[in-house]
């Protein structure tokens, strides 16, 4: 039933256009992840995933966001 809810908030949140992240949250082992990568593979080309969890160092680059916009100004996703 999560899964179903979740594709569905994803759905929605393609429509609107939005292009700001989309932040997940609940309980641990509920299909989250699964859920997400499921809709990339359907809605996207290509998508990118961060795992914090298995790569610490990565956090790194969100910790500093106006260097990396400033880098890429206006980075676009490509479906």
């Amino acid at each position: 039933m999560l899964k179903r809810k979740l594709t569905k908030v994803l759905e929605n949140w393609l429509k609107s256009g939005h292009e700001k992240a989309l932040p997940l949250t609940g309980a641990r082992q509920v299909g989250k992840t699964t859920a997400v990568r499921e809709f990339a593979g359907k809605f996207y080309k290509h998508f990118v995933e961060v795992n914090f969890v298995k790569n610490p160092i990565a956090k790194q680059a969100f910790d500093c966001p106006e260097q990396i916009n400033a880098n890429n100004p206006r980075p676009k996703s490509v479906p």
